[in-house]
C-alpha cells in the first residue's frame, strides 16, 4: 500500500524538444551523384541533450557494362545526462563513425549480382578508443519464371548509431540516464522469393538470420519506495540494456490491388531470439501481423482499415526491497482496429476523419501503461505549393 501512494503522490512529467535542418542535392551528369546532410538537436525537460550530425555523399561510375557505386558517410553524435539512475555521477556520450561502402553492380536479363563491403571507423570520443568494422554488403536475384517468381539472396552488416531521440520515438517512457552506444550488426543473411501469383497479386517470403552485438533493448527500471528517489524511479520507467543477439525471422507478405480504386495488403513476421547474457528477449515481440484495406468510394471520398496483432512480449521489473520474489512478467498479446475515412476537397485540402483502438481494448504496450481506449480524430490537411 505504500508503494501506491508514493507512486499516486509523486509528479512525474517529462517533455521532449527536437530541431533539425538539413537538406539534399542531387547531380545529373557527374560522377559526384547526391549528398545528403542533417543536423538534429534533441533535447528534454530533465537537462539531457543530443546533437547529431550526418553527411551522406555518394559516387558512381559506370565501367563498360558495370555500375561501381561508393557511399561515404560522417555520424556524429555526442550528449549527456544530468545523472545515472543510481547516483548523482553525470552521463556523457559522444561517437565519431567514418563508412565508406564501395560496391559493383552486375545486370542481366535474368539476374543482377550487387557485389560490396561496408567498412567503418568508429571513434568513441569520451573513451578515447577506436574500432574498425568490416561488413558484407552483397545481394543477388534471378528471375526462376519471369516476374512471376524471382529469388534473392543477400548477407549484409551495418554499424548502427543508437540515439536518445531514436530511443524515445519507440519508448516515450524511458528515463534520462541511458547508456547510448553503437549496435554492431555483424550480418543479416536472408533468402527469400517474391513475384506474382496473378496480374493483381503480388507476394513475398523471406527467411533471415542477423548476428548483433550490443542490441538494444528496453527493460524496465527497479525501483524501491524510497521518498527521495526522482519521479522517474517508482516503477514507472523503462532502461535501455544491451546484449548480444541472434534472431531468426521468417517474414511473408501478400498484396492484392482488386481494381485501381482498391487494395488490400497483409504480412507477417516470426521471429525467434537467442540471447547470450540478458534472459529474455525483453519487449520484443515473436509475432507480428499487420493487415489493411484502402479503397477510393468516389472521386473524392475514401476510405480504409488497418489491423494489427502484436504477440507476448516479456519484462523484469523489481522492488529492490522484495528481490527474492523477483521474475520476468509476460504482456499479454494484443489486436489494435483503426479506420478512417477521407474527403479530397481539392489536391492541397484534405478533411479525415479517424477512429484508433475501436475495440477499446486497454492493452499495455508497455508494462504498467495502458494504451488509450477508443479514439476519434477529426482533422484536416492542407499543402502549400512553394
Amino acid at each position: 500500500l505504500s508503494c501506491r501512494l508514493i507512486i499516486a503522490h509523486s509528479r512525474p512529467k517529462h517533455t521532449f524538444n527536437n530541431f533539425y535542418v538539413g537538406g539534399r542535392v542531387e547531380v545529373g551528369e557527374s560522377f559526384f551523384k547526391e549528398a545528403s546532410v542533417k543536423f538534429n538537436r534533441f533535447f528534454d525537460g530533465l537537462k539531457s541533450g543530443e546533437n547529431h550530425f550526418v553527411l551522406k555523399p555518394s559516387f558512381e561510375v559506370d565501367i563498360a557494362d558495370t555500375k561501381i557505386k561508393t557511399n561515404v558517410i560522417l555520424d556524429y553524435i555526442n550528449g549527456s545526462f544530468e545523472k545515472n539512475y543510481f547516483d548523482g555521477d553525470k552521463i556523457q556520450y559522444g561517437f565519431t563513425n567514418l563508412g565508406i561502402n564501395p560496391s559493383f553492380q552486375i545486370n542481366s536479363d535474368d539476374y543482377s549480382v550487387n557485389l560490396g563491403a561496408t567498412i567503418y571507423y568508429s571513434i568513441n570520443n569520451e573513451a578515447s578508443k577506436s574500432s574498425l568494422y568490416i561488413y558484407p554488403s552483397i545481394n543477388a536475384s534471378y528471375k526462376v519464371v519471369g516476374d512471376l517468381m524471382i529469388a534473392y539472396a543477400g548477407a549484409e552488416g551495418n554499424l548502427k548509431q543508437n540515439s536518445y531521440q531514436d530511443f524515445v520515438n519507440e519508448n516515450p517512457f524511458l528515463s534520462p540516464t541511458l547508456s547510448i552506444t553503437p549496435t554492431d550488426q555483424q550480418y543479416d543473411v536472408f533468402a527469400g522469393l517474391k513475384g506474382k501469383l496473378t496480374n493483381n497479386v503480388s507476394y513475398n517470403v523471406k527467411a533471415s538470420y542477423v548476428n548483433e552485438r550490443n542490441k538494444a533493448l528496453f527493460r524496465s527500471n527497479d525501483y524501491n519506495e524510497n521518498t527521495g528517489n526522482e519521479d522517474y524511479a517508482y516503477g514507472n520507467s523503462f532502461q535501455v540494456v544491451y546484449d548480444d543477439m541472434k534472431t531468426l525471422s521468417f517474414y511473408g507478405e501478400l498484396k492484392a490491388d482488386f481494381s485501381e480504386d482498391v487494395t488490400f495488403g497483409i504480412n507477417g513476421t516470426f521471429s525467434s531470439f537467442t540471447n547470450d547474457f540478458q534472459q529474455e528477449a525483453w519487449n520484443m515481440p515473436a509475432i507480428k501481423i499487420n493487415s489493411n484495406l484502402d479503397f477510393n468510394i468516389t472521386e473524392k471520398w475514401f476510405a480504409g482499415t488497418n489491423v494489427f496483432y502484436v504477440g507476448e512480449r516479456k519484462d523484469f521489473q523489481m522492488n529492490t526491497a522484495f528481490s527474492a520474489n523477483a521474475a520476468p512478467v509476460t504482456l499479454k498479446s494484443y489486436f489494435d482496429v483503426n479506420a478512417n475515412v477521407g474527403f479530397k476537397y481539392s489536391d492541397r485540402l484534405t478533411a479525415f476523419a479517424r477512429a484508433n483502438n475501436i475495440t477499446n481494448n486497454a492493452y499495455q504496450k508497455w508494462l504498467n501503461y495502458p494504451v488509450q481506449g477508443f479514439q476519434v480524430i477529426l482533422g484536416v490537411n492542407y499543402k502549400f505549393d512553394f
